[in-house]
């Protein structure tokens, strides 16, 4: 998601929550779009058996034998919310909490959209919060109808703090289709506002030349590896496909668009990938 995507986002919200009545404000309690990949659960179905006497079966016809309903997807909203990380950097104490938008259980397999939420010097980054997480159910919504599971199943697939940046990468899984992809979000931790590319490079100490010619170079790789399409993979090097970002060890990352080959299921289809700049994988 690029800044001014999210600055937008932020205004929205941020005038939402200036109209709340007595100052309140409203915040969520809540890598292979940890891994958001489905899990598979055991599902017990509770049955009755009715018996009768001697007396009531010569009153009462043997009752016609009837289908059991399938069970049908529970849903919950907000279930929990796990703090995964604490970071002191020198300047800001950072705190990571992954909140449970919503959790599918349908035919032993579960579902789950996650939105990571910051915390910085002990307060949370209210904004920040509540625009990614309205990011992450306008992009990568998880929908049930009361039968069927449809949508995108999430996670946090890898965060990062170095100085005064803060990088979070959500992957996502799509639950009707062997397809899945990431994106990177990147934050001041002095502005709590997004920060562009260009700045994220900067404070990952090199130039933006520098930054793609390191993500052709391994792209040439990993392209040659998988059989995606380099050519057109190559084309799609630029702010608009790619994002940098810190890992969790504070060396830099790249998320970077690769397109599927012609002869394949996602033929013409783009995917955002991670690579670690430091190992070149």
């Amino acid at each position: 998601m690029k800044k001014t995507i999210l600055a937008s986002m932020v205004l929205c919200l941020s005038l939402a929550i200036a109209g709340c009545t007595d100052g309140q404000q409203q915040s969520l309690t809540s890598e292979e779009k940890t891994s958001n990949t489905a899990v598979s659960t055991e599902t017990g179905i509770e049955t009755s058996t009715v018996v009768f006497t001697e007396s009531e079966t010569s009153e009462q016809a043997t009752p016609e034998p009837s289908n059991e309903a399938t069970p049908e997807p529970s849903k919950e909203t907000s279930v929990d919310a796990e703090t995964i990380a604490e970071v002191d950097t020198g300047t800001h104490k950072v705190t990571i909490v992954i909140d449970t938008l919503e959790r599918v259980e349908e035919a032993g397999w579960e579902y789950t959209s996650i939105a990571p939420r910051l915390i910085v010097d002990g307060k949370e980054a209210t904004e920040i919060n509540a625009s990614l997480s309205a990011y992450i159910q306008e992009e990568y919504g998880l929908e049930w109808d009361g039968k069927y599971v449809d949508g995108w199943s999430t996670q946090l697939s890898s965060w990062g703090v170095k100085d005064n940046l803060v990088s979070l990468v959500i992957y996502a899984k799509y639950t009707s289709e062997d397809y899945s992809t990431r994106e990177a979000f990147n934050f001041d931790l002095d502005t709590l506002t997004a920060m562009e590319d260009s700045e994220v490079t900067k404070c990952l100490g090199m130039t933006d030349q520098e930054l793609f010619d390191k993500t052709a170079e391994i792209m040439k790789v990993f392209c040659a590896k998988r059989e995606f399409n380099l050519e057109k993979s190559l084309a799609l090097i630029n702010y608009d496909k790619i994002t940098p970002f810190v890992m969790e060890d504070g060396t830099p990352g790249v998320m970077a668009s690769v397109v599927y080959p012609d002869d394949s299921q996602f033929a013409g289809s783009e995917t955002m990938c991670m690579f670690n700049l430091t190992t070149m994988e």
